[in-house]
């Protein structure tokens, strides 16, 4: 369930930040909280053919221009320097887990020996990590009959397969959908990860218990898939575009304007139950109030 993304916190976190200073000074909301909403993140991608062609003569010029380089850091450099906590701390900005930076372990939950009913009340009161918490649970015991997901109790272990319950609890699977959907909503947009990724784990459920799936059906798994998985890349524009990569659904024009459709309702909703329940437009804290650019030292 988790071998795309948990890659970007195991594989030295480091080389996974190279990506985010190649961009860095073709996205200038970098130098700032980003200042738009979703909604006009999602408008201002509408750009015209001349303005287009206006940026591609840009780019060309400063292709030509000698490459502005930063503080390279070894890889004992970044632990001790600090700066990995920094990093690591904006990705915990946005709900991503974090880390250990020395044995590359993903670290336990904070609520991982937390009673059903005690994130429940929490829940309640708007907890982000909570409502993580519990939505991920409930996904777990919906589709494998473990209490407690492996993603909380930091367990995961992508080398042993998952064994899947004969029978899905699809209605603890749609509570615990709606539960990671609110984590978003009150602030962890990282729960838009793991509510894309129980769509396919539930595809792989159901072939572990010998359902055949057709083609239509195969397809809604995957765009339900990669909608939710591409949310995070709208709400956080430094986010790496390669954060999120999802089964292929093709490039046809029908497939590709339903996703855009989709996506757009999500945010839409996203955004209409921010506003119902108190809390302002989403801004995402821009990854240089955290740290500032660097190169990743070449290898002697």
């Amino acid at each position: 369930m988790k071998k795309i993304v948990r890659s970007l916190f195991v594989v030295l976190l480091f080389i996974l930040f190279s990506y985010f200073v190649n961009d860095y000074y073709t996205n200038k909301s970098s130098d700032k909280i980003i200042d738009e909403s979703p909604e006009e993140i999602i408008a201002s991608k509408k750009v015209v053919k001349s303005e287009d062609l206006k940026i591609e003569r840009e780019e060309s010029e400063a292709a030509k221009e000698p490459l502005i380089t930063q503080k390279c850091y070894t890889i004992d450099e970044f632990i001790e320097s600090g700066i990995g906590e920094n990093v690591q701390d904006w990705f915990a900005s946005w709900g991503a887990p974090r880390t250990n930076i020395l044995s590359m372990e993903q670290e336990v939950h904070p609520y991982s020996n937390y009673e059903q009913s005690a994130l429940e009340s929490m829940v309640a009161l708007r907890d982000s990590d909570a409502a993580y918490a519990l939505g991920m649970n409930l996904v777990s015991q919906a589709l494998t009959g473990e209490k407690v997901s492996p993603q909380i109790s930091a367990a995961v272990n992508d080398n042993l397969p998952v064994t899947y319950l004969a029978q899905i609890d699809k209605e603890k699977l749609e509570r615990g959908r709606e539960i990671l959907f609110d984590s978003a909503v009150y602030g962890n947009i990282y729960a838009f990860v793991d509510l894309a990724f129980s769509y396919s784990s539930e595809r792989e459920a159901l072939k572990a218990a010998g359902v055949i799936l057709s083609e239509e059906q195969n397809k809604k798994f995957e765009l339900e898939t990669n909608k939710f998985g591409s949310i995070p890349n709208i709400l956080i524009p430094d986010l790496d575009k390669n954060f999120f990569q999802g089964p292929d659904i093709g490039n046809s024009k029908a497939t590709q304007e339903i996703l855009k459709n989709q996506i757009e309702n999500i945010i839409s909703n996203f955004s209409e139950a921010r506003e119902t329940k108190g809390f302002q437009p989403y801004r995402a804290a821009a990854r240089s109030v955290y740290f500032e650019p660097f190169e990743i030292c070449p290898s002697q």
